[in-house]
């Protein structure tokens, strides 16, 4: 009785913690990214734009030590 009740339990989180998580991505991540699309923001930039550079300027400056620790 002891190992159908844990089965039970186990197949009913799983089932749960799917609906759970398909539910917060339907109500709340996709109506965001609709949101944003319609405003026109591109935060992972991937609209394509033939007149400028991918390149992106950065204004830091490094020197020597900066690298000494990268693997």
């Amino acid at each position: 009785m002891n190992k159908l009740w844990f089965r039970i339990r186990v197949s009913f989180g799983i089932v749960t913690s799917q609906t759970l998580v398909g539910l917060v991505f339907f109500v709340l991540i996709t109506p965001l990214a609709f949101l944003m699309r319609w405003f026109g923001r591109d935060e992972l930039t991937l609209k394509i734009k033939k007149e400028k550079s991918y390149w992106l300027q950065r204004n830091s400056k490094f020197d020597s030590e900066s690298f000494h620790d990268q693997f």
